[in-house]
C-alpha cells in the first residue's frame, strides 16, 4: 500500500476507531448476567477472536506509524535543507 500523510494519519484513525468500537463490544459481551430461573443465552463473544483483532490493528498501526517516521525522517525539504521531522520538531 502507498500512502500520503494525510492519508496515512486517516488509516491510523479509522484503525484506533475499529479498535474502540472492538474493545466496546468487548466491554458489553465479555460479561453478562444471569437472573434466577432465566435459561442462559449467552452473546457471540470470543476471546481468542478478539485478542487476534485487537492484536492485528496494534501490529498493523504500529508498521504504518513506522513508515511515516521513516519517511519523515528521510524526506529532506529542498527549500530548507532540513528534513520533515526536523521541521516539525521546530515547528513545535
Amino acid at each position: 500500500m502507498e500512502f500520503t500523510s494525510a492519508s496515512a494519519n486517516k488509516y491510523l484513525r479509522r484503525l484506533q476507531d475499529e479498535k474502540g468500537f472492538i474493545l466496546g463490544i468487548e466491554a458489553e459481551c465479555s460479561t453478562y448476567v444471569l437472573g434466577d430461573k432465566e435459561v442462559a443465552d449467552p452473546p457471540a463473544y470470543s476471546y481468542e477472536e478478539t485478542r487476534a483483532k485487537v492484536a492485528e490493528i496494534d501490529r498493523t498501526t504500529m508498521v504504518v506509524r513506522h513508515a511515516v517516521h521513516q519517511f519523515n525522517m528521510a524526506t529532506v525539504l529542498s527549500q530548507c535543507g532540513l528534513t520533515i521531522g526536523e521541521v516539525l520538531i521546530a515547528l513545535a
